[in-house]
């Protein structure tokens, strides 16, 4: 966990990427460059599940750790896991352009609200799936309505503030971001011991839904021009 930790530390280099995209391109293509950003980070996701389930069987799991950062039990759990893992990334890698540049159209906050939308929906039915494929086909589609989330963010926060507090208020989002990662498997966790993962799902999706709430009538409240 420290070694983990330490590996966390020294990852700034992401928000420092973002904001290199968001002021160095045109106002009017943010949403579209951010996107690809997004795409190029999670195409890691997509290719590292997918090796590490393959390598434990072929190498071992002690091996795999020192070429991966990866442990597991047993390998055919873990090429099952790895493509469910994979799925959601792939589909984040087709649609996250393609999100960005709708949010350069209809603007970011709206595309924010969208994707909220589906995946809380899409959660519902991940509570009941009774095979691993049925799970990454959900994921997958979960992970095309998530593709949007970051290059809107980045792009409503390059909207909203001032040129000269940009990082700052980007290196905010990231540090949030990381640490919904961080508390996010720990209370999945705890609650899923008391009460089941289904009422993981449940919980999860009912806050995806208040947040797509959240950010309409956040929209609602903005002039039109920070759309």
């Amino acid at each position: 966990m420290l070694l983990r930790l330490a590996a966390g530390l020294i990852g700034g280099y992401a928000s420092s990427a973002t904001l290199l995209v968001a002021t160095q391109t045109p106002r009017e293509r943010s949403g579209w460059a951010l996107g690809i950003l997004s795409a190029g980070a999670l195409s890691g996701t997509l290719i590292g599940p997918l090796i590490g389930g393959v390598l434990p069987g072929l190498i071992g799991i002690r091996m795999t750790f020192f070429l991966g950062e990866l442990r597991v039990e047993r390998a055919h759990v873990v090429v099952d896991a790895g493509i469910v893992m994979a799925a959601s990334a792939f589909g984040s890698i087709l649609m996250a352009a393609r999100l960005g540049r709708l949010a350069d159209r209809i603007g970011g906050w709206k595309v924010i609200i969208y994707c909220l939308l589906a995946a809380g929906v899409l959660l519902v039915p991940q509570a009941f799936v009774t095979q691993w494929w049925q799970l990454a086909a959900l994921r997958f589609l979960m992970g095309m309505a998530l593709a949007g989330l970051l290059p809107s963010v980045a792009k409503v926060i390059r909207q909203s503030v001032p040129e000269k507090a940009l990082g700052r208020m980007l290196g905010y989002a990231q540090s949030s971001q990381y640490a919904g990662q961080v508390l996010g498997p720990l209370l999945g966790g705890a609650l899923g011991g008391l009460v089941g993962m289904r009422a993981v799902f449940f919980l999860t999706s009912v806050l995806l839904l208040a947040g797509a709430m959240w950010n309409w009538r956040a929209l609602r409240s903005t002039r039109p021009d920070n759309s």
